[in-house]
Formats: structure tokens, C-alpha cells, sequence
């Protein structure tokens, strides 16, 4: 492309070239058909041919009827034993409202640790049984 100058003479500013010279390729407009020359050569040109018989295609209205009576003989789909999105999002939030209550590790570690040293073994369990759990609680601290 041809770089479009602004020369100055006199202090008059004024283009060597018109944007549309500048563009280098650009086809001379001017050989171009008029429109109205286009539209009359297309309107002489269609005058021989036979128009379409379109009495055998469905109109708009036959095509609307047809849709809708195809779309009236659907039967919706019986949702009834499927959850609402209120009963997932219900059930969700229960689920999650308990798990702020878990203990930490550590938490739990101390409550068996304290059960275990107020446990009377004769009364309440044998001493394998306290031998076991005293086992877990080192387990869970490791």
C-alpha cells in the first residue's frame, strides 16, 4: 500500500493522492454497473422463467399447526419421585451443620486418655480391653 502524504505549500495542506489512489490494486470503480443497470438486467433476465408452482409445500400455518399438534402429544415426564432443588439444597445444609461438631484428633486423644485414667478395671472392664485402648490412644498420637 502507498503511504497517503499530506504535503503543505503555501502553508495549504493538500493530499499528492486521493485515499482510494492510494491503495494499491484498488479497481477502478468507475467500469463498474450502475445498480439500477443490475436491477434491470435481472428483471429482463427472470421475465422467460416459469415461476415456482409452490401449491404441494406446506404454508406457515400448515407447518405451526404441525408443530404444535406433534408438541400437545408429548406427555411430560413424571418428576413427582425425584428431590426438588429445595429438598437437595435442604438436605445438603443439614449435612454440613454437623460437621462443624467433629472433635480434632487431639481432642479426642486427651477425652481417652482422661476416660482411661478414671477407669476402675475391676468394676468396669477387663485389663486386655484397657490394655487395647491405651494401644489405639498411643496410635492415634504417633
Amino acid at each position: 500500500m502507498t503511504d497517503i502524504l499530506q504535503l503543505s505549500k503555501d502553508g495549504a495542506k493538500f493530499y499528492p493522492q486521493t485515499h482510494a489512489q492510494a491503495v494499491l490494486g484498488l479497481p477502478d470503480f468507475s467500469t463498474f454497473e450502475k445498480a439500477s443497470d443490475v436491477q434491470t438486467a435481472i428483471t429482463s433476465a427472470i421475465k422467460g422463467i416459469a415461476p415456482t408452482d409452490l401449491t404441494n409445500y406446506p404454508t406457515k400455518s400448515d407447518v405451526t399447526t404441525e408443530i404444535s399438534t406433534a408438541v400437545s402429544g408429548i406427555k411430560p415426564t413424571d418428576l413427582s419421585n425425584y428431590p426438588t432443588k429445595t429438598d437437595v439444597t435442604t438436605e445438603i445444609s443439614s449435612a454440613v451443620s454437623g460437621v462443624s461438631t467433629f472433635e480434632k484428633a487431639s481432642d479426642v486423644q486427651t477425652a481417652i486418655s482422661s476416660a482411661l485414667g478414671k477407669v476402675d478395671v475391676s468394676q468396669t472392664m477387663s485389663m486386655s480391653i484397657r490394655n487395647k485402648l491405651q494401644n489405639m490412644n498411643k496410635e492415634m498420637g504417633s
